[in-house]
């Protein structure tokens, strides 16, 4: 892990990978498992059996962090789990950001208040069975609400942002997919 001197430590990696400029897994949102598609119709915790253009949304939890929905728990073990929104904000604000590369794969170095600094690789996202496309996202372990249909996540853009992920419908710059498959970084409850 990476000492930033915030509140936390965040992994040196993504969830699934063993190097920070690679991408590790790809999941979609209260799910541990990748897959070979993301779609609506397979994403765990959606319900489409009254209307084929009504999606009902039944997350197990709003906030999944620590629990056997959160990927970086089940895959890491016991002592790493997915940052709360309240965390990937004061990573963003907190740290300076610059655009950087490591190992002839870009994406954005942060610097931490303490001058430590940690590597976040641009590395796309899956959606619906395209593999990966443009725009790097990282999930956070929280949604609004169990019934919603977003949830929280680390937007890499020139600079980084902290949004809610939405579906469907257009939402604007910031509509994300809890069914598309995200990279998930780690946090470590670590002393």
């Amino acid at each position: 892990y990476v000492d930033l001197g915030l509140s936390v430590k965040w992994a040196k990696a993504n969830v699934g990978s063993d190097a920070p400029e690679k991408a590790g897994g790809y999941y979609s949102w209260s799910e541990i498992s990748t897959k070979s598609s993301y779609w609506r119709e397979n994403y765990s915790y959606c319900n489409n059996n009254s209307n084929q253009y009504i999606f009902n949304y039944t997350n197990p939890l709003s906030n999944i962090c620590g629990t056997q929905y959160d990927v970086a728990t089940e895959v890491m073990g016991n002592g790493w789990r997915m940052p709360t929104r309240e965390e990937a904000v004061e990573l963003i604000y907190s740290c300076t950001w610059e655009g950087a590369e490591l190992n002839g794969v870009n994406g954005m170095m942060a610097t931490g208040p303490n001058g430590r600094k940690i590597f976040f690789p641009h590395v796309g996202h899956k959606k619906q069975d395209k593999g990966v496309v443009s725009g790097t996202w990282l999930w956070t372990g929280e949604s609004p609400s169990r019934s919603d249909e977003s949830a929280y996540y680390i937007g890499l853009y020139s600079q980084p942002v902290v949004g809610a992920a939405h579906l469907p419908g257009e939402r604007g710059v910031l509509e994300l997919l809890k069914k598309a498959g995200y990279s998930s970084i780690l946090t470590a409850n670590l002393p």
